[in-house]
């Protein structure tokens, strides 16, 4: 397993996610079906931890700068504000995520199904903040660090400085983004990705899935329940 770090993304990181992250993709592709948001934001997994991209699928990942936690590195606020959310949106059929940070081996974060419909409906709320409903803006907030949504709408008003552009309009017009430059990045590593990730032959890439089951290790996390609209 080669060393895993955000500003560490390469052509390895690529093709390590092409070589691990098959065996999780119609998990990803339907639980954000069910949700309303594309499967493409699986691609973020590469880019938050290393989880997709080794043969061990650790789903205990820790960030010991912040509270973020498993494959999608959700921070402890987050959580609780996407549980609150979808309790809501769910009515009497789910009782809430479980967020249990002093005990990780029960935190829905640290489950690949559980986390994955956590990471799926913070993106589609984050995807309703933009009135142009451009995707790449709601990465760009994923990783610009949103812990609420006061905060995300907060980040959004700075980057834009409130005018209604997309992503690449910021881009072309070389809008203000120093304060920024993290999340910038981050989203063009997200969108070389998934372009890379749809047409890995274009680029010269033959990459084989790798023959596993060890993701099916922390799947579905036994002391929690998914909502019965995610049959899975």
């Amino acid at each position: 397993c080669r060393g895993f770090s955000r500003s560490g993304y390469s052509k390895y990181t690529v093709i390590d996610f092409l070589k691990y992250a098959p065996p999780i993709v119609h998990y990803i592709a339907d639980i954000t079906n069910a949700v309303g948001v594309s499967p493409n934001i699986g691609y973020i997994l590469a880019l938050e931890s290393p989880y997709a991209t080794n043969g061990a699928y650790n789903t205990l990942q820790f960030n010991s700068s912040s509270s973020a936690v498993g494959p999608w590195q959700i921070v402890h606020e987050t959580a609780t504000s996407i549980s609150t959310d979808a309790m809501k949106e769910f009515g009497g059929n789910f009782s809430g995520f479980k967020i249990m940070p002093q005990n990780p081996q029960r935190d829905d974060r640290t489950y690949l199904l559980n986390s994955t419909l956590m990471a799926s409906l913070y993106i589609q709320n984050l995807a309703n903040l933009f009135p142009n409903e451009d995707p790449a803006l709601a990465i760009m907030a994923y990783n610009g660090g949103p812990k609420t949504m006061t905060w995300a709408k907060q980040f959004l008003s700075s980057v834009t400085h409130g005018f209604n552009v997309r992503f690449s309009e910021m881009m072309a017009y070389h809008m203000r983004l120093k304060y920024y430059s993290g999340a910038v990045a981050y989203t063009m590593r997200f969108l070389s990705l998934q372009t890379i990730g749809q047409h890995p032959d274009v680029y010269g890439l033959d990459v084989k899935p790798a023959q596993t089951d060890a993701y099916k290790n922390h799947l579905k996390n036994p002391y929690s329940k998914l909502p019965p609209e995610i049959a899975l």
